[in-house]
């Protein structure tokens, strides 16, 4: 999940994604010095289409 232990601040997002509407590649990082774990805590909620909401199941 930490590509790098000498910078906890970056890690690698897929792993730690819990919601099925965020959609993520398999070496997307985030890098947050308070914490690039709590990602889903500083997502901002859009309102897709409604094609885009069936197709991830948020419909």
């Amino acid at each position: 999940m930490f590509p790098n232990p000498a910078i906890p601040e970056v890690c690698f997002i897929k792993n730690i994604i819990t919601r099925k509407n965020i959609i993520v590649g398999d070496y997307t990082y985030y890098d947050d010095k308070n914490g690039a774990d709590a990602f889903e805590d500083h997502v901002t909620p859009i309102q897709g289409t409604a094609d885009m909401n069936k197709a991830l199941g948020s419909n």
